[in-house]
């Protein structure tokens, strides 16, 4: 089941995984012994993923970040906020981003 991803959430990285650049590739790799299996492997991002990832801060809420990264791509934000809202799930379900807590 896909987890519910929601504008209003705040997210935030898991104490499960390492982030790096190595060599110009930014990947995400998974520490926990329990993240194994074909899905949970080295998540590498492309621009687009690398821009999100920098701006989740678990602080600000999901709709903020796509503020920020419509800001910064040469696209409309239905577009950005669908793909975020896509990416976002991906994380989650992969166990590389947690909810952190919801906005009131």
């Amino acid at each position: 089941m896909k987890p519910t991803v929601e504008l209003d959430k705040v997210y935030a990285y898991s104490k499960d995984i390492v982030a790096r650049d190595v060599q110009g590739e930014f990947v995400i790799i998974p520490v926990s012994a329990q993240v194994d299996g074909e899905d949970f492997a080295i998540f590498s991002l492309n621009a687009t993923g690398l821009a999100v990832w920098k701006n989740i801060d678990g602080k600000k809420t999901l709709g903020a970040l796509v503020k920020k990264v419509v800001s910064e791509f040469d696209a409309d934000e239905k577009t950005i906020e669908k793909d975020v809202l896509k990416f976002v799930a991906t994380l989650i379900e992969r166990k590389m981003l947690v909810e952190s807590r919801k906005k009131k």
